[in-house]
């Protein structure tokens, strides 16, 4: 029997699991991921060059406008922070080539040689795996040092820094699977262990904002008998108080109302407003930190962190500018959510991503 199997699949599955350094098992050079996203593109590219599917690139133009912003802020960082061009081009040729793999990841489904379901389940399984992997580095207290991950101390308790862009995905889609009925308990499971994972081990402030709101939406839409929601609220309210008095359930409290001027993140907020106000078109341009003028111009020798900001700490870099690509990106993805929900009739996971991505931004 002929065992049939899927290359462009097998490869979009190592291409993952290589841009997350092997679940951090191994220790990849920016450069060697950046050489096998260009392979997955070419390769792509070239097989099916010939074959002309009957959809088009819709974000062909927001994906190659990158350019103009990759050159714009490396210009910007040059006159205000005399920061050479290579400085601030080389470090973002990563984030456009990420942009690239757009193409033909979307060639492939236009041409229907993977499917959306396909990505989905992709994304649930390696997720899976990088997330107990983190979970059994952060069980440790990182003495598994064959794992590579750092952490910090933050409340006096270890916390992990790690990418966790595939997990917090994996929340979106066991929470989506947990209110269309898709097995129920192991998604409930998941969802909840994916909860623990970012209030206690990552310690993240702005992902429990977002992880809270998807909660909240997805509780609403939820289609199920009064009387199973009324129950649930029971044990969510024995929950409750044991989450409000933990120490970062309070600062993340405090990250929603920002009453306190003297946050971090507040002061960070009023800094890039200042700033932006001198360069607000191009704005303060890409911050590379091996160059101390740009290093310090960006508050970061302060603890004022981009990161931190969200779409503000974008704004700073790439100005007004970057704000109207990110606000054409971000309506013309939800447009397209709406459609493909629509379509499906599967405006579950529309609805709950959307919710996680406003608030995250």
């Amino acid at each position: 029997m002929k065992i049939k199997y899927n290359l462009d699949l097998i490869l979009l599955y190592i291409i993952f699991i290589i841009n997350i350094s092997f679940f951090s098992l191994i220790d990849l050079s920016d450069d060697i991921i950046l050489l096998c996203n260009l392979f997955f593109i070419a390769y792509i590219e070239i097989k099916y060059y010939k074959q002309k599917s009957k959809s088009t690139y819709k974000f062909k133009y927001i994906v190659l406008f990158t350019i103009i912003l990759i050159i714009t802020s490396s210009y910007q960082s040059m006159e205000l922070y005399n920061q050479s061009l290579f400085l601030g081009i080389r470090p973002q040729r990563h984030f456009f080539v990420i942009m690239l793999l757009y193409f033909p990841f979307s060639k492939l489904l236009n041409l229907n040689k993977i499917s959306k379901e396909d990505i989905i389940k992709m994304i649930y399984r390696i997720a899976l795996i990088q997330l107990f992997i983190q979970i059994a580095y952060y069980i440790s207290g990182g003495r598994l040092s064959f794992i590579n991950l750092f952490y910090d101390y933050r409340y006096g308790e270890i916390r992990l820094r790690a990418d966790s862009c595939l997990i917090n995905l994996l929340f979106v889609i066991t929470v989506s699977n947990f209110i269309k009925g898709k097995n129920r308990i192991i998604n409930l499971i998941y969802s909840v262990i994916n909860v623990i994972y970012v209030m206690f081990m990552l310690k993240t402030r702005l992902l429990m904002v977002s992880y809270l709101g998807v909660l909240v939406v997805a509780f609403f839409i939820w289609k199920r008998d009064f009387a199973v929601k009324i129950m649930i609220t029971f044990v969510a309210i024995s929950i409750i108080p044991v989450i409000l008095n933990t120490e970062i359930f309070q600062d993340t409290l405090e990250t929603i109302l920002e009453d306190d001027p003297n946050d971090i993140r507040a002061v960070g907020k009023a800094y890039y407003i200042e700033k932006l106000k001198e360069n607000p078109i191009l704005g303060r341009g890409y911050i590379n930190t091996d160059w101390e003028p740009a290093y310090v111009a960006s508050g970061m020798s302060r603890k004022i962190y981009l990161n931190d900001n969200g779409i503000l700490g974008f704004t700073f870099v790439f100005g007004v500018l970057g704000l109207v690509w990110f606000l054409i990106w971000y309506i013309k993805l939800i447009r397209c959510r709406i459609l493909f929900a629509k379509k499906r009739k599967g405006i579950y996971i529309f609805i709950i991503l959307c919710t996680y991505w406003n608030t995250i931004t």
